[in-house]
């Protein structure tokens, strides 16, 4: 990840669904690069059955970042409560959702 002199998310906390793989991985990325604090979330898996949200949390973090993963399903109103505690509880708002 290329550092940027314009952060112009930071302080912001933000949900990217799906962002394990494709998209939502550049997504994810991108903004934890312009500062933003970043809950990656995404259910699915990797080749050796870890988590891929896990993994991009793990880049993040490798590249300076803070972020949180969650495998929670958004589908369900259940999941995506949890999904929007995890960001509330990590970092202690939500002020970006991106899907």
């Amino acid at each position: 990840m290329a550092e940027s002199s314009n952060k112009r998310l930071a302080g912001k906390v933000t949900i990217v669904t799906g962002s394990g793989r494709g998209i939502g991985r550049c997504e994810a990325l991108l903004m934890a690069q312009q500062g933003a604090k970043v809950v990656v979330s995404d259910i699915g898996s990797d080749s050796e059955g870890g988590s891929t949200a896990a993994n991009v949390a793990d880049e993040i973090r490798a590249a300076g970042g803070e972020t949180v993963p969650t495998t929670d399903s958004v589908v369900t109103m259940e999941g995506a409560r949890r999904t929007v505690e995890t960001a509330v509880q990590s970092f202690g708002r939500l002020d970006i959702l991106a899907t």
